[in-house]
């Protein structure tokens, strides 16, 4: 039973009690004193409320000071120069994949990608397990038109956890917070997704087939940060 509900029937017993109590009359009670079922019953609310306190805080872990600290945005200066480093052309035009030469991406993907490896540099929340962009295709080919890349913080098939989650989830912040100049269409991270379908969002959506640790971890995003750019 959920203890706020086993507390409102303790509550409820309580009253009950109380007023029968009052009822009986000094034949039977003290008025100055409550009974005997009285007192167990206040002393077994007191233990509820003691075990909802520590339920709250075991819920509730303590935020980080990253956790709490605004996301920076992309400095104008810095997207220039990245552009400058992916080559010439339009956003669409296909440039040579930073993460493997073999393969192509869009310049706006280009441009994406290094903008984010800069500042997970920067702030030392990069990814360290790998990454790529180009992949075979699949329902919705974003890896194979060369317009999404993969961010790695576990091997596949892992859970990112402590340290490596709050790296992953301040570069989350930052690319949500970024969506306009790095022109995203979207990026899913831990099972959620985070789009214009929530207005960009940092509580995002569910990811389907994701919700209550259900799915692969490496489907649902448990060890990558999946970033898209618009096509």
């Amino acid at each position: 039973m959920p203890r706020t509900l086993a507390r409102r029937l303790v509550t409820t017993v309580a009253l009950v009690v109380t007023a029968s109590a009052a009822l009986v009359g000094p034949a039977f009670a003290d008025p100055g004193q409550p009974t005997e079922d009285v007192q167990q019953v206040q002393e077994l609310a007191g233990l509820l409320d003691a075990a909802a306190a520590e339920d709250d805080q075991a819920a509730a872990p303590e935020a980080t000071e990253d956790d709490q600290a605004p996301a920076a945005e992309v400095a104008e200066a810095d997207l220039e120069a990245l552009a400058a480093s992916c080559g010439s052309g339009s956003d669409t035009a296909k440039v040579a994949d930073p993460t493997n030469s073999r393969y192509k991406v869009t310049r706006r993907m280009c441009v994406a990608y290094k903008a984010t490896e800069k500042h997970a540099k920067d702030k030392k929340i990069r990814w360290s397990k790998g990454q790529h962009c180009f992949r075979n295709k699949d329902g919705k080919n974003y890896h194979y038109d060369g317009v999404a890349c993969d961010l790695m913080y576990v091997s596949g098939g892992g859970k990112a956890t402590g340290s490596t989650l709050t790296k992953g989830n301040n570069l989350k912040k930052w690319l949500v917070a970024n969506h306009k100049r790095l022109k995203l269409d979207h990026v899913m991270w831990q099972g959620r997704i985070y789009s214009p379908r929530t207005n960009w969002s940092q509580s995002g959506r569910p990811q389907p087939g994701c919700a209550d640790g259900k799915g692969g971890n490496t489907v649902c995003h448990r060890d990558h940060i999946h970033v898209a750019v618009k096509r």
